[in-house]
């Protein structure tokens, strides 16, 4: 009788064989006459946890398994196995707080101070983003914050926001998340800058921009 693939003789190659017996589980063989062959972590045989393997594949790039018994397992954005663009993974691991990646296949990277990943503290961020203007952060693990009243910052990706002095005002006044302070013209004053700039009252006079106070007239 002919021995199928997946299965071997006891004789393999040479004649006067008597028994035919299946490769075992995690094993494989093409041909009855070469010897089973154990199938590697990150590689699966044909039959996966029965016996009878007549071949062993890799998973994709992307997938991975950690036994030739189990099949291959997608791994999602935000972990990447341990062979990234390769195939034959055997692990997947999700990127650390304050690391993000797209996809499996590429390596975990740092999401710098002044953008936030989508989940901050929590490890598996599949995108880092930058603070938008009128926001800050100090680390990627904290959400951007708007800027308190009296700050303003006006440009994305910053890690503090800036004061705006007395004499200037916030485009939000006593609001947070100012993107602009800008001085008082020439015939105003103002004391905060999350006040209004107000003009100067009837006999007093300012005839430069950014002041806190006017001047009386005579």
């Amino acid at each position: 009788a002919v021995c199928a693939p997946g299965s071997v003789t006891d004789t393999l190659a040479s004649s006067g064989g008597t028994t035919c017996a299946a490769c075992r589980a995690g094993q494989y063989s093409a041909v009855s006459t070469t010897a089973c062959a154990v199938c590697a972590a990150g590689w699966v045989t044909s039959t996966l946890g029965a016996v009878g393997g007549t071949s062993c594949l890799a998973c994709a790039a992307g997938q991975y398994s950690n036994q030739s018994t189990v099949p291959c397992v997608a791994c999602s954005a935000g972990s990447v196995t341990d062979t990234l663009a390769l195939a034959g993974g055997t692990t997947c691991t999700a990127c650390a707080a304050g690391q993000y990646s797209s996809a499996s296949t590429v390596t975990c990277r740092a999401c710098e101070a002044g953008s936030a990943t989508n989940t901050l503290a929590s490890s598996g961020a599949t995108t880092c983003a930058s603070c938008v203007a009128g926001q800050h952060s100090a680390s990627s693990t904290v959400a951007c914050a708007p800027c308190a009243a009296g700050q303003y910052q006006g440009s994305a990706g910053h890690t503090a926001c800036l004061a705006c002095g007395a004499g200037a005002t916030t485009d939000t006044l006593s609001g947070t998340g100012a993107v602009s302070c800008t001085a008082c013209v020439a015939g105003q004053y103002g004391t905060s800058s999350d006040i209004a700039c107000a003009p100067c009252a009837a006999g007093q006079f300012q005839d430069a921009a950014g002041q806190v106070a006017c001047d009386t007239c005579g």
